[in-house]
């Protein structure tokens, strides 16, 4: 009997840790197959665009206080950069977008003027990143939870080792979804 009280609470902990994990895996399987109907709704859109806009602000702050920036140039990116980066934003986050950036490609890449050999169509390209795998279980370094209601996952970036592709899910009443996406440099 005591064998069991010690055996359902360790139960219910790895049920409840597989459930994040699940709810990943079912969104990198909707981002393979580009079902842009599964991936809306694994994805709260406008948690994750007010997240994204939040960083970029954040960023472009960062760059008007850099002392190698003319006068001009750090009042451009204070007053103008929030504005445009906003409609950037709401444009330009969308299913297909959010895989490139999962994968860890550039958002350039899909139209062509990026990541193509010489002589390679940008479908042969694109092809050529789909054989390679980009959202592969190898590119994993950290999946844990964070807290009861967020979930942490950090992939590799194929192209650049000292970065990492951080995406946080959360628990949204009885559904995981994918709430941000940012860039972390390794010190």
């Amino acid at each position: 009997m005591r064998k069991l009280f010690l055996l359902v609470p360790l139960l219910i902990g790895t049920a409840y840790l597989a459930w994040p994990a699940t709810a990943a895996w079912q969104l990198r399987a909707a981002l393979k197959a580009r079902d842009n109907a599964a991936i809306e709704s694994k994805v709260d859109w406008g948690v994750l665009r007010a997240n994204l806009k939040r960083t970029i602000a954040i960023n472009l702050a960062d760059e008007g206080k850099n002392r190698g920036s003319g006068f001009i140039s750090k009042a451009l990116k204070r007053s103008l950069g929030p504005v445009v980066a906003d409609k950037v934003i709401d444009l330009a986050v969308t299913p297909r977008t959010l895989g490139a950036v999962l994968a860890g490609r550039s958002l350039l890449d899909g139209f062509g003027l990026t990541g193509t050999r010489s002589g390679e169509t940008p479908e042969s390209a694109l092809e050529r990143d789909a054989e390679a795998d980009p959202l592969a279980p190898r590119r994993l370094r950290w999946a844990f939870l964070e807290s009861l209601t967020r979930f942490r996952i950090e992939t590799a970036d194929p192209k650049l080792p000292d970065r990492r592709v951080v995406s946080i899910l959360a628990l949204q009443g009885t559904t995981w979804r994918l709430i941000d996406v940012y860039y972390r440099t390794l010190a």
